[in-house]
């Protein structure tokens, strides 16, 4: 058992409870990635390690982060994220639970980042994790879906 996993979960769940949002969900699901060690890349290229410029870039769980342009032809796949995307996540990994369910993310936004980071959860874990599908399910109540 993580302690530390626990405690992201019990936090997310308090935030849910208090009529946080998805945005809730989508922290759990970077930290939940970097308390197992598949924090993705997202400073720079993966690839060549260039600083990426500020422009929609590949964003490749087998691979591990972001791609430049660059670097991009030699990718085995991943997904185009934009830049409030990036963005966000680099946010999300400085910033708490409650910080970051504080942040007014448009839906559209809300989406692509949603799609994104399953794609990395779903990758690094070969599945998807009990306790996030609880968390999304709890949200989902919440926001009468």
């Amino acid at each position: 058992p993580l302690p530390e996993l626990y405690a992201l979960l019990v936090a997310a769940l308090e935030l849910l409870e208090a009529g946080k949002g998805a945005s809730v969900t989508r922290h759990f699901e970077l930290r939940l990635l970097t308390l197992l060690g598949y924090e993705p890349h997202i400073d720079g290229c993966v690839t060549c390690g260039d600083r990426l410029p500020e422009e929609e870039t590949l964003l490749s769980p087998s691979a591990g982060g972001l791609i430049c342009r660059e670097c991009r032809p030699e990718a085995g796949g991943g997904r185009i994220v934009s830049v409030p995307v990036i963005k966000l996540l680099r946010f999300a990994r400085r910033a708490t639970a409650p910080e970051f369910a504080a942040v007014g993310i448009p839906p559209e936004v809300q989406r692509e980042l949603r799609t994104a980071l399953a794609e990395l959860v779903r990758y690094h874990l070969d599945r998807d994790p009990n306790a996030r599908r609880f968390v999304e399910g709890v949200s989902a109540l919440d926001k009468g879906e």
